[in-house]
Formats: structure tokens, C-alpha cells, sequence
């Protein structure tokens, strides 16, 4: 019997050695998160959930979705969101990769905002729209493998994935933080995640480099 879409995109991601997702966000939201979950916008304005936003609109208008990326933070756009914000306690958290085959989502091989994918038409919820984030780039000049890339990154920096439905702070695997003194603060609100299944959640103190390539090694 042919596998589900599901598991093909399990099989998927697992070949090619994900072991994480991605999600960055101002500190001050990390308590909501802890409680509620990751949310979209649409679901934290019905929750009445408090979050910071960077921006008054999504660049892509769909506010029922969380973005998320594959292995790596889209460094580009992070840097510009902090930016534009002024604040500079934020906190990228590391997440299952489960939520690919147990959520509803889109996958994104470039920024959802980018014309190319607002006039898509096609599927982007099932295993081939998966695979072409880490498809070859007809405006590249050089091939994945001449350009270095390990099979576990995206092509594209700036491509995401969509989630459609409430991210569990069950699945918060662990947080990555670039400065020391926000530590201990991280480390205290994912304490009661610990609590709950036994499971430590490490917090990385590093800088918030381009393409760091988060796994297992990253939260010890």
C-alpha cells in the first residue's frame, strides 16, 4: 500500500537528517508560548493571547499561519525584524520536526511573501512541495553540491514552511539565545515543559549566525 502524504514527508525529513525546526520571536512572547503554544495571529487575536508582533501585517497577509524554517533561521530576514523592532531580546526556538507530518502546512522553496509563490497554484502541502525546497535553482549558476550545501538545508535561505494549526509548547525541543543574561530567563520558562515530560529543554548561548544548522548537538 502506498504511504500517505504524511509519511511520505516523514520518510522525507528524515532522510535527509532534519532533527529540527525553527521559530524566532521576542522574549516577552516566550511565557504565552509556554502556555498557549505557537499561534498565528488569527488564533492568538481569538485567544486574547498577548504577543509581541515586528511588524503590523504579515508581508504574506495570511494571518492564520506560523511560519517556521527547516534546519535554519532565515538570517536575512531575522536581522531586519530586529532591526525594525529595536529590541534585542529575542529568542529562536528549536522545534520537533514531527509538526511537518502531524500539522497542516505549506511549504514555502522561497518567502511566502515573494510573487512567485502568492501566484502559485499548485499543492504546497504534500511531499513534493516538501522536496522542492531543497530542489535545484534554475537562478543559480552552481548545483547544491558545488555550493556545499548538506542535505538537511534549504536551497534558499528565506524558504518556510507554513503551519495551519496551534503549535503544542510540547514540541519546544530546546532555544538558542544570543546573549548570556537571557539564559536564565528562557531556562526558567521552559522549566515547567521539563516538568511535564521529564524531558530537559537546553537553551544555546551563541550568536544569531547565518545558516547555523540546528540538531542535536545545538541544545547538548
Amino acid at each position: 500500500m502506498k504511504p500517505s502524504y504524511q509519511d511520505q514527508i516523514k520518510i522525507a525529513a528524515q532522510q535527509r537528517g532534519v532533527e529540527c525546526l525553527l521559530h524566532f520571536t521576542p522574549l516577552p512572547n516566550l511565557a504565552s508560548i509556554v502556555e498557549h503554544g505557537l499561534l498565528s495571529r488569527e488564533a492568538q487575536f481569538a485567544k486574547e493571547a498577548f504577543g509581541y508582533t515586528s511588524s503590523a501585517q504579515r508581508l504574506d497577509e495570511n494571518q492564520s499561519a506560523t511560519s517556521i524554517s527547516v534546519s535554519a533561521i532565515n538570517h536575512d530576514m531575522f536581522t531586519a525584524k530586529r532591526k525594525v523592532s529595536r529590541r534585542s531580546d529575542w529568542v529562536v526556538l528549536f522545534l520537533s520536526p514531527e509538526i511537518l507530518w502531524t500539522h497542516s502546512c505549506r511549504f514555502y522553496a522561497r518567502n511566502a511573501a515573494r510573487r512567485e509563490m502568492r501566484d502559485h497554484r499548485g499543492f504546497l502541502g504534500g511531499p513534493w512541495a516538501f522536496q522542492e525546497m531543497f530542489g535545484e535553482s534554475p537562478t543559480r549558476a552552481c548545483s547544491r553540491e558545488e555550493h556545499g550545501l548538506p542535505a538537511v538545508l534549504t536551497t534558499h535561505p528565506d524558504a518556510e514552511v507554513q503551519v495551519l494549526s496551534p503549535i503544542s509548547p510540547s514540541l519546544i525541543l530546546g532555544a538558542w539565545v544570543s546573549q548570556p543574561s537571557h539564559q536564565k530567563i528562557v531556562e526558567s520558562q521552559l522549566a515547567c515543559l521539563t516538568l511535564e515530560d521529564g524531558r530537559a529543554r537546553e537553551v544555546v548561548v551563541r550568536d544569531f549566525s547565518p545558516r547555523f544548522v540546528a540538531g542535536s548537538d545545538a541544545w547538548g
